[in-house]
């Protein structure tokens, strides 16, 4: 790693810099995270709130090589995991069931530009369709969701057929590569995709690349809303920053720079982009679930969704800028769960 990369050490070691981060992340507004870390989470962040972490939801995922340890703790879906009610809790099961795009390594129908000089012209999948519907089937019988990660759209049609066939409950993470079928069977069986790194959607660079072809169809997120889909979006940090108004800047505008918007008509409206980033808490009303923060502008007003504001080398990223008053939480808008974080 370049040294200049690296982060910094926070005196107190590890808990002091999850408590940082944790303020860091109340500034922009962000109340809750889908951790995808590698690892042992269900029993790190217990530890993590005793000895103060505090004032974030956290939903906290396991992998195939995990499964049978929080299987025999008893865990289930949305189980209570810190002595705070309903701060921490079991999340779904992660597997990673293909590759990725600048490695050619997602697992596509159809051979990569160029790609017949690769050892797979097609990517690969990561695990066979039996071999993941089994997965599927003990996670499910166990009372856990699913989280899969699939880019190509093969990938993500082998995933669909795993959740139609085992019943299985979840989401799809990236879902960056759709086949037309597939999103309606999508918005059918009631998958929800989560659309992460927001750098990837607005840098059409690397889908001309490798899928000329077929450029147009990723991240179809207009056509996914419009087909009824429950479409999130997240962060998939450290890949991407950890910022939430990053993620609904480049879904509306599909642009990181002065450049004509990358398929602008699969771009949301700024409604579209913030009921995506709220943990399906789309309203705020009496009895309403919600953790708010307060903004410095509103998110939906016309003005700002057309000239937002540029910021550290993220092109167009703060729209509109959060609060900057501590923990970041009073009354505007539920922002739980906009921010994802996974190793891919």
């Amino acid at each position: 790693m370049d040294p200049d990369r690296q982060p910094a050490r926070v005196a107190g070691g590890e808990d002091a810099a999850y408590r940082l981060a944790v303020s860091r992340a109340a500034a922009l507004g962000i109340v809750g995270v889908g951790d995808m870390e590698f690892g042992d989470g269900f029993l790190d962040w217990p530890r993590r709130f005793a000895a103060g972490v505090q004032d974030l939801r956290v939903r906290v995922a396991t992998y195939p090589t995990g499964l049978d340890a929080v299987l025999a703790a008893g865990l289930r879906a949305a189980t209570s995991l810190a002595t705070q009610a309903g701060w921490c809790r079991m999340g779904p099961l992660k597997i990673i069931s293909d590759g990725s795009l600048n490695t050619r390594t997602a697992y596509c129908h159809e051979e990569y530009a160029g790609g017949s000089g690769l050892a797979e012209p097609r990517g690969r999948a990561d695990f066979s369709g039996a071999d993941l519907a089994e997965l599927a089937r003990r996670a499910t019988q166990a009372g856990l969701r699913m989280a899969v990660h699939a880019i190509g759209d093969a990938a993500i049609t082998q995933a669909l057929d795993v959740f139609e066939s085992t019943g299985a409950r979840g989401t799809i993470e990236h879902a960056q590569l759709m086949q037309p079928s597939d999103v309606v069977r999508m918005a059918r069986l009631g998958v929800g995709p989560v659309c992460s790194r927001p750098i990837c959607w607005t840098t059409a660079t690397s889908p001309r690349l490798c899928w000329p072809d077929r450029a147009d169809r990723c991240f179809p997120l207009r056509e996914m809303v419009e087909a009824g889909v429950a479409l999130l979006l997240g962060s998939d940090a450290p890949v991407s920053p950890l910022d939430p108004w990053l993620a609904m800047a480049a879904a509306v505008h599909r642009s990181a720079d002065e450049r004509d918007p990358w398929n602008a008509g699969q771009s949301l409206t700024a409604a579209q982009a913030l009921a995506g980033s709220t943990d399906g808490c789309t309203t705020v009303t009496l009895g309403s679930r919600a953790d708010l923060v307060v903004l410095e502008a509103d998110p939906l007003d016309g003005r700002l969704a057309t000239q937002p504001r540029w910021g550290s080398g993220c092109g167009r990223c703060r729209w509109p800028p959060p609060t900057s008053a501590a923990g970041g939480r009073s009354a505007r808008v539920t922002t739980t769960g906009s921010a994802r974080r996974s190793r891919r």
